[in-house]
């Protein structure tokens, strides 16, 4: 992982999250001619837009066995880093999106969005300048205690979402069962929420344990519970095999002895999470938010 919380998105990766992005509202399926619009926040080099123009590319398709034909979404997409935009502009010279160089938290794009997708940085509270964290506090309610850079990432993400749209994130597993995040999670659980896909350990080039999730902007209930699924085994085999791992076989096996131990985790903190509401525990920085409370 860089040092401004970067690591790029596999291939097979980042054509998982495209397909989980569009599973249900496909690009094209709008009144009229309209092809919807997608937000691409943390650009970086473009692994992700690549996965979006694959997926709705004739004969490409996003899966050896499946080949789309569906016009390409309007693309936009904001990144801070002036290094990785110059990557990106020099491997896409002809590409169809709308590049802004900025902070996506302080500066987001106008307008709203049919879908956002995004791997966000995996930057830690203390590696933020102070300056920026005292920005960030003001500006979004998730932003309390110690948080990591992509807490506020989703609330920002969630804010420019249409009603009725869908945002695809990459999270850190520590953001569904460590207390610390409770605030997110009731962020997530405010929303319809599909099942979150437990990826490999060996996903990225980052002792991070990953998980895909994709949310409906669409209000529900808080507290319904988050549940980790598991990825069916080709998908597993898939992924293992586009990123180099000799020994596939112990791999998968591995995979899905890690996803009942990290399931189970789960489920105890979703059971404490709502333990400490129903109980009138400790008020999650949510809570504390909208009763005007000191967080």
């Amino acid at each position: 992982m860089t040092e401004n919380g970067y690591v790029p998105t596999p291939e097979p990766v980042a054509d998982l999250a495209a397909a989980s992005t569009f599973a249900v509202d496909r690009p094209g399926h709008f009144d009229g001619d309209r092809r919807g619009r997608i937000l691409l926040p943390g650009l970086g080099t473009g692994r992700l837009f690549d996965a979006v123009q694959r997926y709705c590319t004739s004969g490409e398709g996003w899966s050896p066995c499946r080949s789309f034909d569906y016009p390409a979404p309007e693309c936009v997409g904001v990144e801070t880093d002036p290094k990785r935009l110059e990557e990106f502009h020099a491997s896409h010279p002809n590409a169809e999106i709308d590049v802004h160089h900025a902070d996506f938290l302080l500066d987001p794009p106008d307008g709203q969005f049919d879908w956002v997708l995004s791997n966000p940085p995996f930057v830690r509270y203390r590696a933020l300048e102070s300056e920026t964290r005292d920005q960030y506090r003001e500006q979004f309610r998730t932003a309390v205690d110690q948080f990591d850079l992509f807490v506020p990432f989703f609330e920002q993400a969630l804010r420019v979402l249409k009603p009725g749209g869908w945002l695809t994130f990459f999270f850190p597993i520590s953001a569904l069962c460590a207390p610390m995040f409770e605030s997110l999670r009731w962020e997530i659980r405010s929303q319809f929420v599909e099942p979150i896909w437990y990826l490999p350990p060996e996903t990225f080039d980052a002792t991070v344990e990953t998980v895909l999730i994709s949310v409906k902007k669409e209000q529900h209930a808080p507290g319904h519970s988050l549940w980790l699924e598991a990825l069916r085994e080709w998908d597993v085999r898939d992924i293992l095999e586009g990123i180099g791992i000799d020994d596939i076989d112990a791999a998968v096996e591995r995979y899905y002895d890690e996803h009942t131990i990290t399931e189970r985790i789960v489920k105890h903190e979703n059971h404490r999470d709502r333990k400490n509401r129903d109980d009138g525990g400790r008020q999650s920085g949510l809570e504390q938010f909208a009763s005007g409370g000191e967080v």
